[in-house]
């Protein structure tokens, strides 16, 4: 299915020019210490917004990506599960920062799920355990480590109740079902999910408190992922 993302490079006309390019990168590539991909991808969401005008996808800033995979005191060896992979940005810091690290992904989106198989094909880094599909569809292997920036209240909806994807919460509590005891996570979302007595939020704070213990609590910037996506986060 990857090969699908690259057809357009066939109907090009100046197929010299894109090699030149190509061969210009290649050189950049290896002495750039950081996620190209997704810094390209970046930069075209800057631009994107859905039809109310709001900030649509937002990638996790690289410092509080390396703030949160130093935050799961992870050993050599261990594993790490990421279920909303994005361009895999965690997965990837953790890779730079650990050896033989088991890495397991999942993202449902075709062109960042494309983006983050080129960046471990890249790396050399094995994606046997990164898969396309939605992550409530998805089993994963139980793992010492998990990391995530869920997407916030995407308001998506389904009679199934498992894969109703209307809120972070889902997404965080789902991911635990694979954490093994004695294992670390860090998750980064909406402070509202805290600080707030509805019903809802009150039974995901128990079911947390029941299943877990808080190791500590980071309160962010408003103004983490940038102005537009103003967002008070934890």
């Amino acid at each position: 299915n990857l090969t699908k993302s690259f057809e357009f490079i066939m109907i090009i006309d100046k197929i010299d020019t894109l090699y030149e390019l190509f061969t210009i990168l290649d050189t950049d590539l290896k002495s750039f210490n950081g996620d190209i991909l997704k810094l390209f991808y970046n930069e075209f969401l800057k631009y994107s917004c859905d039809s109310e005008g709001k900030v649509g996808v937002v990638l996790t800033p690289d410092d509080i990506v390396e703030l949160m995979v130093k935050e799961l005191n992870i050993k050599n060896g261990e594993s790490l599960m990421d279920c909303c992979t994005g361009t895999g940005s965690f997965l990837l810091k953790a890779y730079r920062l650990y050896k033989d690290l088991k890495l397991i992904g999942c993202e449902n989106e075709y062109i960042r799920y494309s983006l983050v198989k080129i960046n471990f094909i890249l790396n050399n880094i094995d994606y046997s355990d990164l898969y396309y599909n939605d992550c409530f569809k998805q089993t994963f292997p139980m793992t010492d480590h998990i990391i995530l920036n869920p997407p916030f209240s995407t308001n998506q909806s389904s009679e199934d109740e498992k894969t109703n994807h209307n809120s972070e919460r889902k997404f965080c509590l789902y991911q635990l079902d694979f954490l093994k005891e004695g294992g670390t996570g860090c998750w980064i979302f909406p402070r509202s999910n805290f600080n707030n007595s509805m019903k809802k939020f009150n039974d995901f704070k128990k079911e947390i408190l029941e299943n877990c213990q808080v190791l500590k609590i980071i309160n962010c910037n408003p103004n983490l992922f940038g102005t537009k996506a103003k967002s008070e986060c934890a």
